[in-house]
């Protein structure tokens, strides 16, 4: 009885949810080639003396199916997340107009076992916590219970398990698949803990899939849409300044150069630069660690001159850059092909401004809190508002990456002052013309906040605009070396600028 009611389930799946959530799902349907070959039991008819078919199922290892919705409310919440969510959170909406392509396939591929349901459970849940976030309150129970099931499923499999590497790879692909599906569950939500466990078991994973000796082999189109979305959260979460990178900046620098100068669903082209960030990440913990205590002449000249090391290999990436746009401004048709069905080329010199604005962004953070500028020296300014720039142009032109600016935003907004920009400001307004401007460097960067927030609708912008606020009340005329790890520490607080 309980295998023809499991059955049941991934029949229902099959037919209600799979074709939402990607075209390759939906064509594997209506071929035959899907999860939902097995076949419904003979009979439907049930005894008013049976026992309940939730709590038996509910009972099952590994297996929370009382809490999943009807198949209709299943394939409305798929639907939100295939037709508005997966376009919303793209790069490039354009190259990528379904970000969550790798997820929706792995769940597809995997819905009959104990990870791929995981999987499909913290696919609902962020779905539907964004509806929720949207205003459709009636999306907040079934995100909730999804989340706190589907989360518990992929720990307690992660933790049956003594030594990842012998498992299958396709199973520990979909855990990592649910792993980071859940870890933008609770950024949607805007948690400020629980974090390290995601990140703890991310590390085992990452180990086991992306291998230093594996890296030149290169890697199937999911798997590197994986590794990408881990260096992705891994490189905005505070995470990264306690405990390291998930991944082995060594092995993740491998693994970016072989596809570099490609485009990618949630890093564009700047993808190399997340590879150094690590290193930003590990010399700013180490100034704030050293506080107020006397630096010895040895000591400044070890950070110093890994902070100048860090600011040339940012440098050069601005010039590779520069010449890749001036010397291929379309990507190859090849490489076309792989990334969308889409016969256009499209024009590499919209990805710069991304590129030029993460780039800046990690400037500053070495700037700031690594040699501890204050916000007011001048060249502080002059970045913060070259950022800026970049950024408003991003929003008002509909760029590719503003939806991945985030972090951008937060660390502009700590560097920036209350000094006014009185120059002619070069970003167009709705006439396509330059507009005069005379607001401060931090009245631009909240309206940039207040955009992408009302934009993206995930809770954890307006957690990171609240360090923001605190941090500029206490150094309201930015001539103070004010940190944010100080900030974040006194809130006690994990968080993740993605």
């Amino acid at each position: 009885m309980l295998r023809q009611i499991l059955q049941a389930i991934l029949q229902l799946w099959a037919e209600t949810c799979a074709p939402f959530l990607s075209d390759d799902a939906g064509q594997a349907a209506s071929s035959g080639h899907r999860p939902s070959s097995l076949p419904l039991p003979a009979t439907a008819h049930v005894s008013e003396n049976a026992p309940n078919v939730n709590n038996t199922i509910s009972s099952m290892p590994g297996d929370s199916s009382s809490t999943l919705p009807d198949g209709t409310t299943q394939a409305q919440i798929l639907q939100y997340f295939r037709d508005q969510l997966a376009s919303l959170l793209s790069y490039d909406q354009v190259l990528f107009p379904n970000a969550f392509h790798a997820f929706n396939a792995t769940a597809s591929a995997n819905i009959g076992n104990s990870a791929g349901r995981a999987l499909h459970y913290g696919i609902l849940a962020l779905a539907s916590r964004h509806m929720f976030n949207k205003g459709q309150l009636c999306y907040e129970r079934i995100s909730e219970q999804l989340g706190v099931e589907g989360s518990a499923i992929v720990l307690q499999r992660l933790k049956d398990i003594p030594k990842v590497e012998e498992i299958a790879e396709e199973e520990s692909i979909t855990l990592l698949a649910g792993l980071l599906m859940f870890v933008m569950y609770k950024i949607c939500r805007g948690d400020v803990w629980g974090f390290e466990s995601y990140f703890t078991q991310l590390k085992r994973l990452c180990a086991a899939l992306f291998t230093l000796e594996q890296a030149p082999k290169g890697l199937s189109n999911t798997k590197f849409s994986f590794l990408e979305n881990v260096m992705y959260h891994d490189s905005y979460g505070c995470s990264l300044y306690a405990q390291g990178p998930a991944i082995d900046p060594e092995v993740s620098t491998a693994y970016a150069n072989t596809q570099r100068g490609i485009p990618h669903s949630l890093t564009g082209l700047a993808l190399p630069l997340y590879c150094i960030l690590p290193r930003i990440a590990k010399l700013v913990n180490q100034s704030w660690a050293h506080g107020n205590a006397k630096w010895t002449d040895q000591e400044l000249v070890d950070i110093v001159s890994k902070a100048e090391n860090l600011e040339a290999t940012l440098e050069k990436e601005r010039i590779w850059l520069e010449n890749f746009v001036r010397g291929a401004s379309v990507i190859p048709v090849a490489v076309v092909i792989l990334l969308t069905p889409s016969p256009d080329r499209p024009d590499m010199a919209s990805h710069r401004y991304f590129h030029d604005a993460f780039r800046i962004a990690c400037l500053l953070q070495i700037k700031c809190f690594v040699l501890c500028l204050p916000p007011d020296a001048l060249s502080v300014r002059l970045l913060v508002r070259n950022a800026l720039s970049l950024l408003e142009t991003m929003e008002v032109l509909n760029l590719p990456g503003f939806v991945s600016s985030h972090w951008i935003i937060f660390t502009v907004s700590i560097c920036s002052s209350l000094a006014k920009d009185d120059r002619p400001d070069t970003t167009p307004n709705n006439c396509g013309r330059p507009r005069e401007s005379n607001v401060s460097d931090r009245q631009r960067a909240s309206k940039l906040y207040t955009t992408a927030i009302d934009k993206l609708a995930f809770l954890n912008m307006s957690r990171s605009r609240q360090i923001v606020q605190r941090l500029w009340d206490e150094n309201q005329d930015g001539r103070l070396s004010v940190h944010w790890l100080s900030i974040l520490a006194d809130f006690d607080w994990e968080i993740i600028f993605a």
